[in-house]
């Protein structure tokens, strides 16, 4: 998996990248071995922070979060509260998609 951080703007406080993959990390353990990819970049615009993460899932495509806050730790946290949300969304259709697989196989006897 492909952990990326991109901090756009040099006024950010100092912690804010450790921060950051400190709480990419609990991304990574909900869908490791699903993840291709895990992306996230932090900006300014108009005195606001914006953060965005990208994360590419294999055979699914890609799930984007935006966030704009005043404060970087707080759009952080929201931006990565959303995410988890949103992965575990698919976490849970991949594996009703697994159950109904097999509920029609049992039923045409294979």
């Amino acid at each position: 998996m492909i952990l990326e951080v991109v901090l756009r703007d040099p006024r950010l406080p100092a912690g804010t990248r450790p921060y950051l993959e400190k709480k990419l990390e609990r991304i990574r353990r909900l869908l490791n071995h699903h993840i291709e990819s895990l992306r996230a970049f932090v900006s300014t615009e108009h005195e606001r922070r914006k953060v965005e993460l990208v994360v590419s899932i294999e055979h699914h495509g890609k799930v984007v979060i935006e966030v704009d806050h005043a404060d970087v730790l707080a759009a952080i946290d929201l931006a990565v509260d959303r995410l988890e949300r949103q992965l575990a969304k698919e976490k849970e259709k991949r594996i009703e998609r697994g159950r109904r697989g097999t509920a029609r196989r049992s039923a045409s006897g294979r």
